[in-house]
C-alpha cells in the first residue's frame, strides 16, 4: 500500500473526535466533561469503569487500565495497523487518504447490560449480631470511666448504629441506608485497650465477603485461634 502523507495524517487525527469514534463501538453516556460506558477489552457490567475524555482526546479504562486516543482504541478494538487506523478514520470523516480503499463499518453500539441487583442482607441478620457484651471495643468503652449521662449515651450510640459482633470477634459496622436496606457491613478488629488491630497486614472484612468463605476466629489480641 502507499504511504500516507503526514499532512493527511494530521488533517485525519484533527477531525477525529475520540467520543464519536468510541461511540461507533461503544453505548457512551454523557456525564459533565466527560463520557462513560463499558469498557470493550474485558467483561465488564459496571458502565462507568470505562471513561472517554473529548478535551484530552482519550480513553481510560480504569479496571483492565487500557488507554490511549483514537488510533490506539481502533488498533486494540479493530486489530488495525496505524496506516489503516487512519484509512478507517478518513472515511469515517470524508477525507480522503491514498488510493487505497478502505472499508469503514463500524459495528452497532454494545448497549449497556442491566445493573446488577442491589445486595441487601436481612434486618434479622443485624438483630442476631447486636449483643455487644462480649465485643472487645465495647468493653474497652465500658471501662472508661464516664459519668452515668456519658454511660447512657455510649449505650444509645451503640443501640441506634446496631454496633454488633461476629462469631470471629469482629466489631461490626452495619452500613444500612435511608430506606432501612441493609447493604453489608464493615467488619473490624480491636484490641483489649481499645486499638485497631492491624497484625499480619490485616485491615478491616465486608461482612458479605465472610460470608461466602470462613475465616478464622481470633482472640482479644486479634491473633488467630488455631484448631489442635
Amino acid at each position: 500500500m502507499a504511504k500516507i502523507e503526514k499532512y493527511i495524517i494530521d488533517k485525519v487525527l484533527e477531525a477525529s473526535r475520540i467520543e464519536e469514534v468510541v461511540g461507533d463501538f461503544v453505548d457512551l453516556k454523557k456525564k459533565g466533561v466527560r463520557y462513560i460506558g463499558c469498557c470493550p477489552f474485558h467483561e465488564d457490567h459496571h458502565a462507568g469503569s470505562f471513561v472517554v475524555y473529548p478535551k484530552k482526546q482519550c480513553f481510560k479504562c480504569f479496571v483492565c487500565n487500557e488507554k490511549g486516543g483514537v488510533i490506539e482504541f481502533l488498533k486494540k478494538h479493530e486489530h488495525l495497523s496505524f496506516p489503516d487506523a487512519i484509512r478507517w478514520l478518513g472515511k469515517k470523516y470524508n477525507i480522503e487518504t491514498d488510493m487505497n480503499d478502505f472499508n469503514y463499518t463500524p459495528l452497532p453500539a454494545r448497549p449497556a447490560p442491566p445493573p446488577l441487583e442491589m445486595l441487601v442482607l436481612p434486618m434479622s441478620m443485624v438483630t442476631a449480631r447486636e449483643h455487644n457484651d462480649g465485643n472487645t471495643l465495647c468493653k474497652w468503652l465500658r471501662t472508661i470511666p464516664w459519668d452515668n449521662a456519658q454511660r447512657e449515651r455510649i449505650n444509645n450510640v451503640l443501640a441506634e448504629y446496631h454496633v454488633g459482633t461476629s462469631r470471629q470477634g469482629h466489631t461490626i459496622w452495619w452500613q444500612i441506608d435511608e430506606e432501612q436496606r441493609v447493604r453489608t457491613g464493615k467488619m473490624m478488629l480491636y484490641k483489649s485497650d481499645g486499638h485497631r488491630y492491624k497484625g499480619d497486614g490485616y485491615k478491616f472484612d465486608w461482612i458479605h465477603a465472610s460470608l461466602a468463605r470462613g475465616i478464622p476466629k481470633r482472640d482479644e489480641q486479634g491473633k488467630i485461634l488455631r484448631d489442635e
